[in-house]
């Protein structure tokens, strides 16, 4: 009996076993379903939240999904596409006519020498601010023979200590005077500019001709180019080499080896002979559009004596927006200061910036250019009796 008590008992158990399994997956069925419920109803509520959202019943703080996708996309997305932001600028300023009439070169005239340099060093602290300075040397440089004669100008090479001490690195020298002297004051005007580490555009002494001086700073890349439509000299028979003298052809080549090297900015200095006129003539108006419309950004106008008007727009260029500026003359530098409004420059500065987006194997995916045009700097030029010059800062 006690044997088949035992057995009734196993049985028993096992079936006590099996109702208990039997509850205990009925009641975890029952707690996912509400659980399922509860999240369903959230759902619900949410998307209904959403909803009224997008119909702008109530405010994005009060939609709780959407913030928390919102969140979860922020957090998650950049961690899955790493991009690094590089951002470069550059500061430049560009001056007017540089040259030297008779009057100039007599009030600089010592005992042994000559000294342009005296005067200038308000100017000089000023432009030691900025990255890069341009200028136009509208006259050959010489070490031996006459210098300025009446309308034909030529500059000793003491006027190169003054470019260096006022921070120029390059400049542009197609201009009306450039052939004053010939081709020896081509040739003289380049060695004595390459000895002096300063970067030239707009003559050549050879038949390769003059190609446009590209300037690397801070990961920035500027062309420089320089034309002007007229020679106070006329050339000879196959010396078009010499000086850039402006037209279509030649700009199209010329922007084309500057975007074949990539360059991020174009400067383009235009001499066209306007002499002591406020304002800008046909000639200027037309060459400078062409410019732009090549895919220069900034013209800087010389060949007038005096300041004319400056201009800053926004074109179209191939479906794209072009940041233009142009001063279509900054006056003279140095230069002509027999009148009041020849006493009178402008330095045009501009500040260049590039931002590069890359991606996680370092490759580039956007480059983003800008070009901030500042409030030119005035220049003011006191002349005295035996015309040594002072120049002094507008402020």
């Amino acid at each position: 009996m006690r044997n088949g008590n035992i057995k009734a008992n196993s049985k028993n158990i096992k079936k006590d076993k099996n109702v208990n399994n039997v509850n205990n997956i009925k009641e975890k069925s029952i707690i996912k379903l509400l659980v399922w419920i509860i999240i369903a109803v959230f759902m619900i509520f949410q998307v209904i939240q959403l909803i009224n959202y997008t119909l702008g019943n109530i405010e994005k703080e009060d939609a709780f999904l959407y913030n928390l996708v919102d969140k979860v996309v922020s957090i998650v997305l950049p961690k899955l596409n790493v991009v690094t932001e590089e951002n470069y600028s550059v500061n430049l300023a560009t001056l007017g006519d540089i040259y030297v009439t008779q009057n100039v070169l007599n009030g600089s005239k010592t005992s042994s020498s000559y000294d342009f340099v005296t005067g200038t060093e308000y100017v000089q602290k000023q432009l030691q601010k900025f990255d890069i300075v341009l200028a136009s040397l509208s006259t050959p440089v010489s070490n031996k023979g006459t210098y300025t004669s009446g309308s034909k100008y030529t500059a000793p090479e003491e006027l190169l200590d003054l470019i260096k001490r006022l921070n120029i690195s390059n400049v542009a020298t197609a201009s009306y005077h450039a052939f004053d002297k010939s081709k020896s004051g081509i040739s003289s005007t380049i060695s004595l500019l390459k000895e002096n580490n300063i970067n030239q555009v707009g003559i050549s002494n050879n038949e390769s001709g003059n190609k446009p001086v590209i300037i690397n700073k801070n990961n920035i890349s500027i062309g420089v180019l320089s034309y002007t439509t007229s020679s106070n000299e006329k050339l000879g028979k196959n010396e078009d080499y010499l000086l850039n003298i402006i037209d279509e052809e030649k700009v199209k080549e010329d922007i084309n080896y500057l975007n074949n090297n990539k360059v991020d900015f174009i400067i383009a200095y235009l001499n066209v002979k306007n002499e002591n006129v406020e304002l800008p003539n046909a000639n200027q108006k037309s060459y400078t559009e062409m410019l732009f419309n090549s895919g220069v950004n900034v013209v800087i106008g010389t060949g007038s004596r005096v300041i004319q008007e400056t201009q800053e727009d926004l074109i179209e260029i191939n479906n794209k927006s072009h940041h233009v500026y142009v001063a279509y003359s900054l006056g003279d530098f140095i230069g002509s200061y027999e009148k009041e409004e020849n006493r009178e420059n402008l330095i045009a500065n501009f500040e260049f910036s590039k931002k590069v987006v890359k991606n996680k194997k370092d490759e580039v995916i956007e480059e983003v250019k800008d070009m901030k045009v500042n409030e030119p700097i005035k220049i003011e030029v006191d002349v005295s009796k035996n015309y040594a010059t002072t120049m002094r800062i507008e402020k």
